[in-house]
């Protein structure tokens, strides 16, 4: 049950030791769409810094997730979430990982799969605009057609990369993809996220 998840210590929920496939980004695209259930939907990104740096400050925060979304989920009509492990796509074998958007607390059980790798390297930075990068490539979300903006959160201790590596992108995404100038992946992002 819930309840008995939330108990536990973060060591024995987040418990991955490799990506797990559900979080797997390659050929995927998360959407985030409307229904008669959640009419205008409002889609959130959050991305957390799954690298060493960050001790265990990400997996406390991760575990007191579900009261953010609690309230979030009681507050804020039709908000989905999607989740993020973010590591370091120059030393990390799993960099990017991203759950589904979910409308309800089934986002818990995806979340619990991020494998926190505990990597990152010396280059004094992480790649936490991989998520704006993935949310502006790999997600298809209805509030677009609206007009409105999804929201993209990152949580790390890191200054921004200047890029992210091309040739590292293609492995990851299975695509055909140039070097990425963060300046100019920014401008594209907030085009369709806050």
């Amino acid at each position: 049950t819930l309840d008995a998840l939330l108990t536990l210590d973060t060591a024995q929920v987040y418990d991955s030791v490799k990506l797990d496939p559900l979080l797997d980004p390659k050929g995927v695209i998360r959407e985030c769409r409307d229904s008669e259930e959640h009419p205008e939907t409002f889609p959130i990104i959050l991305a957390l810094d799954v690298t060493g740096s960050m001790g265990k400050a990400t997996k406390m925060c991760a575990a007191k997730l579900n009261d953010i979304m609690e309230e979030l989920y009681g507050k804020v009509k039709d908000v989905e979430f999607l989740m993020m492990g973010i590591g370091d796509l120059a030393c990390d074998d799993a960099p990017i990982q991203a759950s589904q958007f979910e409308s309800d607390i089934r986002i818990l059980d995806q979340t619990t799969k991020i494998y926190f790798e505990g990597g990152g390297g010396g280059n004094m930075y992480e790649s936490y605009t991989a998520a704006w990068y993935f949310g502006l490539h790999n997600t298809n979300l209805d509030c677009w057609k609206r007009g409105k903006k999804g929201i993209i959160i990152t949580m790390g201790d890191e200054p921004l990369n200047p890029y992210l590596p091309g040739r590292r992108l293609s492995e990851i995404f299975g695509t055909s993809t140039q070097d990425v100038d963060t300046e100019i992946l920014y401008k594209e992002v907030c085009e369709k996220y806050d």
